[in-house]
């Protein structure tokens, strides 16, 4: 199996601010809306324990599949390996000839052979329960972000959950609970949006279902240009902006565009700006 590291960085927003990533993992792509997590169930220590273990059976960890699981009251460790495979082309030349009549004459010729080299790759992850900030289920795959991102595609989506409520119990087995959170992702606006709108800001990327954004009238695609009076041109605008003290749940005043393109031709844009009032809400 190749090992594929894809650059493409999507900033999950919580109360705390960004979730920072140990590696570049694109947002995959699924077929539902990304859905805000609400806890469901509460697990034993002995529960949640067997539960994170069972996911060597099938579950992978940023794209690679996991060989063991290993977790106790504190931390969650999953030992990851796969294979590398590298090509190396590499031109062999080769000599001949025939004759004529009493002539020998030299032919040269050659082709290229491709070498392949295999690496036997291991990788291990370890998140400290304290440490996590923040859990979203987008289809069947579980982010966990923190100090540290795992990305966890799982068999469905109900084992997803199920995952969830297993790192969420050992939060709550620590006293702790989950930041904040305002519901949804951003990222930085392409060239071709900021050319058509002519004005600064972050493209809300994921409004994730159920949260807080989504009820406040967000919509994928809006465009943020101002947060609590601040304008927003860069991710650290935003998320200076709506960072707030731990344990508050101010109600934080945001100003999208939203924009539609007509059918056409020709086509148009609509735009239509609009104030939200979104609160963070604990869970």
């Amino acid at each position: 199996m190749k090992k594929t590291l894809l650059g493409v960085i999507v900033f999950a927003f919580v109360f705390s601010g960004c979730a920072l990533t140990v590696r570049n993992v694109a947002w995959p792509q699924a077929q539902e809306q990304p859905a805000w997590y609400i806890p469901g169930y509460i697990y034993s220590l002995e529960e949640a324990v067997s539960i994170l273990k069972g996911m060597s059976a099938g579950a992978s960890i940023n794209g690679v599949n996991i060989s063991s699981v290993e977790t106790d009251k504190f931390s969650f460790r999953a030992a990851l390996k796969w294979q590398e495979i590298y090509e190396n082309k590499e031109y062999v030349p080769s000599y001949g000839g025939f004759f004529i009549g009493w002539d020998y004459v030299p032919t040269y010729g050659g082709s290229y052979q491709t070498n392949t080299t295999t690496l036997n790759k291991e990788e291990n992850i370890s998140v400290d329960f304290k440490d996590i900030s923040d859990i979203t289920i987008n289809g069947r795959v579980l982010y966990i972000s923190g100090l540290k991102m795992a990305v966890i595609t799982c068999n469905s989506r109900a084992e997803a959950k199920k995952y969830a409520d297993a790192f969420y119990s050992m939060l709550r087995l620590n006293g702790l609970k989950l930041n904040a959170s305002y519901g949804f992702s951003f990222n930085a606006m392409s060239v071709e949006q900021e050319n058509e709108i002519k004005r600064k800001g972050m493209v809300a990327a994921s409004v994730f279902a159920g949260g807080p954004a989504e009820k406040a009238g967000l919509k994928p695609g809006d465009i943020i240009y101002e947060a609590n009076g601040v304008p927003v041109k860069v991710a650290g605008d935003l998320a200076k902006a709506l960072k707030s003290e731990k344990g508050t749940t101010k109600t934080e005043e945001i100003k999208v565009l939203h924009w539609e393109k007509t059918a056409g031709p020709p086509q148009e844009i609509n735009w239509e700006k609009r104030l939200l009032m979104i609160k963070p809400v604990a869970r």
